[in-house]
């Protein structure tokens, strides 16, 4: 199918992650001719601006973040250009809401944050840590190169591409994991116990919405894993440790520990135990709900 031809303006001068990734997202669902620049002339002559022009409309395809009433988000975070693109076009480019939602909370919103100047980067010990926002400025060439500043965006613009389809594929494998989590849920026989037929992203549909799961079991292909739910999401540390007994145990030593057959492998700081069939990791998580420390 022929995509609709537009013509979108931009800030001439360097670029920046939040419109490269900006038309990055047009380009999923229009023709660009993309004119650089902050002239009147042709900002109007423009179908579409996008990081300039004052103002933030989309009836009238305006998509500016600088003026003072630029808009923010229920969290406070303020909308930059790649955000409000994306709030238009998101869900038609991944024809879910719930998918492009979560595509600007993992990923947009802190580029929006660094192209606004609103995040803390001082504790990193650098002015501006490598984000992908910043990423896509270093396409911007630098003192000892001669490439032009045209070449330059658009090399990354096609980057930003690739990066933002990953993006859209991850939030997507995050939705659909949710509703299987969910669902697995529902056909618990313990709710304590989660069985997952493979290994997903759990972590943050399990604290956040199934506060009576302990351990999470799941798939390896050639083992079963149970993993206990962590003190935070994002960390290894076991808000309900393995029993300390089965502590650094494998193989025959592990089967002793606790008693259970086809046992494998539980790691040192007690957060994963691992056994060779599913009726073993079951038997294992059982054990490990009915037994303290």
């Amino acid at each position: 199918m022929e995509l609709e031809e537009i013509v979108v303006a931009v800030h001439d001068g360097q670029s920046h992650g939040d419109e490269i990734f900006a038309i990055a997202v047009l380009k999923r669902l229009f023709g660009l001719q993309v004119i650089r620049s902050r002239k009147q002339q042709d900002l109007q002559q423009a179908s579409m601006r996008v990081d300039v022009g004052g103002r933030y409309d989309p009836s009238t395809n305006d998509f500016d973040h600088h003026q003072p009433d630029a808009p923010r988000r229920e969290n406070g975070i303020k909308y930059a250009a790649f955000g409000l693109v994306w709030k238009t076009y998101g869900a038609r480019i991944c024809e879910s809401a719930e998918v492009a939602e979560t595509v600007d909370r993992l990923f947009i919103q802190a580029c929006d944050a660094a192209d606004n100047g609103e995040t803390p980067w001082s504790a990193c010990g650098h002015p501006q840590p490598f984000t992908v926002a910043f990423m896509m400025e270093t396409f911007h060439p630098t003192w000892l190169e001669t490439e032009n500043e045209e070449t330059a965006f658009a090399n990354a613009v096609v980057v930003a591409g690739v990066i933002l389809d990953r993006a859209i594929a991850y939030a997507r494998a995050i939705v659909q994991a949710r509703k299987t989590i969910l669902d697995a849920s529902k056909a618990s026989e313990d709710p304590r116990i989660l069985v997952l037929p493979q290994k997903i992203p759990w972590q943050e549909t399990v604290i956040n919405e199934l506060p009576e799961v302990r351990y999470v079991i799941y798939d390896e292909v050639n083992y079963w894993s149970m993993r206990s739910v962590p003190l935070a999401f994002g960390t290894p540390d076991p808000k309900y440790p393995v029993p300390q007994a089965w502590a650094g145990k494998t193989g025959a030593e592990l089967q002793q520990a606790a008693g259970i057959p086809g046992a494998l492998f539980c790691h040192v700081k007690r957060f994963i135990a691992t056994a060779d069939s599913l009726q073993g990791v079951l038997a294992l998580a059982k054990l490990a709900c009915d037994t303290e420390g």
